[in-house]
């Protein structure tokens, strides 16, 4: 996240250091000095003196990045992104976070929105639900029904106890949704002679179950948005955290894939 912080004053930005009280002593001017101390040039004892056109110029930009999203706030731009929008974390500059003071963290363009509209609140949880269903495993009957048909095709290895064999799959690969697990045995036997190992087909079905958790995840964490949106658009890290932890709780639900699958 952006940091921002309150503008520069001429002492904080030569770390402290009171160019006209300081810099001279019994002894005269220190090395390097001008003869004035409104136009400092070089370093002292690691501090770089910002020019005052320069520090000047940076006080500016802050206030304009400040300025910009503030209207942002105002206008609830990111009520105009798409749910893609918001999954992509794209069309989105929502908020900034001064509260306190002293803990300053600007917030342009973040990870999430301060708040939704209801349009998106709909359309979050109507995906949510689809995004639980997608990551619900696929049990030891579906999962031996899948490596059935894979048995029937390729070549198993002779000598094997199979019904040991097979219940060893089954227990490994059954919190593998079903679709994804058909699809990685559809892939395996349209390209395979021989039966795959188990860290085979898990390898196969990595890409897709990381994916879908993501996609749980971030919808989980716009849904406790929708749910709990920021006071005044301004948020918080404790409230950022919040529905970070909201998410983590989605993802640790009875029907999640086992984590050998999304390493």
């Amino acid at each position: 996240m952006d940091t921002f912080s309150e503008p520069l004053t001429d002492s904080e930005t030569i770390g402290g250091r009171n160019p006209t009280s300081e810099d001279e002593s019994s002894t005269g001017p220190r090395p390097g000095a001008t003869g004035s101390a409104a136009t400092p040039t070089d370093c002292d004892a690691g501090n770089v003196i910002i020019p005052p056109d320069l520090l000047a110029a940076l006080q500016s930009r802050e206030a304009e990045r400040k300025a910009e999203v503030h209207l942002a706030i105002a206008e609830k731009r990111w009520f105009k992104a798409s749910l893609t929008q918001l999954m992509n974390g794209e069309g989105k500059t929502p908020a900034i976070l001064l509260e306190p003071a002293s803990e300053a963290t600007g917030y342009t363009g973040g990870w999430l929105p301060p708040s939704v509209s209801e349009g998106q609140g709909a359309a979050i949880v109507e995906e949510l639900a689809l995004a639980r269903q997608a990551v619900v495993p696929a049990g030891p009957e579906a999962t031996g029904l899948i490596l059935a048909k894979l048995a029937l095709v390729v070549i198993v290895p002779e000598g094997n106890d199979h019904k040991t064999m097979m219940s060893v799959y089954i227990e490994d690969l059954e919190d593998v949704p079903a679709d994804v697990l058909d699809d990685a045995c559809r892939q395996w036997r349209r390209t395979q002679k021989f039966w795959p190992t188990i860290a085979e087909l898990l390898e196969l079905c990595e890409s897709e179950v990381h994916e879908r958790r993501r996609r749980l995840r971030r919808l989980a964490e716009l849904d406790s948005v929708r749910c709990n949106p920021a006071p005044g658009c301004m948020v918080t890290a404790d409230w950022h955290r919040e529905r970070m932890r909201d998410a983590h709780r989605a993802l640790e639900a009875p029907a999640k894939p086992r984590l050998t699958v999304v390493r």
